[in-house]
């Protein structure tokens, strides 16, 4: 059950603002197969595990990347092209093994019904979380953004901005639900309230701090229940 319910409905959410990774969707598997047949497409025989991927995640893909050449000691100089391979990989893969944690689908349109802006703000590349978003969530979402150049990455609060200047809904209305540290940092720069998804991908010592909890996709909707 979520903590600290009550204190959320007082805020008279308008606006539910969602990470994509770990929050919406469980996609840990496509990334974790993209990233290993990458770095075997260039001769490395490692392969990591879902958990260590999980530890490369929240900065957006070039640092992901960039984090699993570190840890097997690749060369600075093929992270470019390890990169790209990712990305080549991925956007062919990415909806292989993904699926919308249980019962999201339900619950984000229960959220709708109730009038409920939804957005998504991802640091995955912008056409990587339109695609997502748009394969398993038509018709949802008012709002969709990844990385872009012209947008700094999470925990940037300019995202946060965007959405809510294209939606007129106010920072006292605005919620941001994520699993990672990132997550609540920008929304702490973005000066909003935040949920933290403790079924996602972060640390619960990242989140341990997080006023609200959301422990089941369940509790999304218990934040704006009447």
């Amino acid at each position: 059950m979520i903590e600290n319910v009550e204190e959320v409905k007082k805020s008279m959410v308008q606006c539910m603002i969602f990470d994509l990774d770990g929050t919406l969707l469980n996609t840990i598997e496509d990334i974790a197969d993209a990233i290993n047949q990458a770095f075997h497409n260039y001769g490395y025989t490692t392969s990591f595990s879902i958990e260590e991927v999980k530890t490369f995640l929240g900065s957006g893909a070039e640092t992901l990347i960039a984090k699993a050449a570190q840890q097997i000691h690749a060369e600075e100089k093929e992270i470019p092209a390890l990169y790209q391979e990712y990305k080549r990989i991925y956007n062919f893969n990415r909806t292989a093994k993904t699926k919308p944690y249980p019962n999201m689908v339900e619950i984000l349109k229960a959220l709708k019904d109730k009038g409920i802006r939804l957005a998504v703000l991802s640091n995955k590349p912008d056409n990587d979380t339109k695609a997502c978003v748009q394969y398993y969530f038509p018709n949802i979402f008012d709002v969709v953004i990844g990385q872009r150049n012209e947008i700094p990455l999470k925990p940037d609060p300019n995202g946060v901005f965007e959405i809510l200047h294209e939606l007129h809904i106010s920072r006292k209305n605005a919620l941001f639900v994520g699993d990672m540290k990132q997550d609540k940092l920008t929304a702490e720069n973005a000066k909003i309230s935040f949920a933290a998804c403790c079924y996602g991908f972060g640390g619960e010592e990242d989140l341990k701090d997080s006023v609200y909890k959301v422990n089941c996709v369940e509790d999304l909707l218990r934040l704006v229940e009447n």
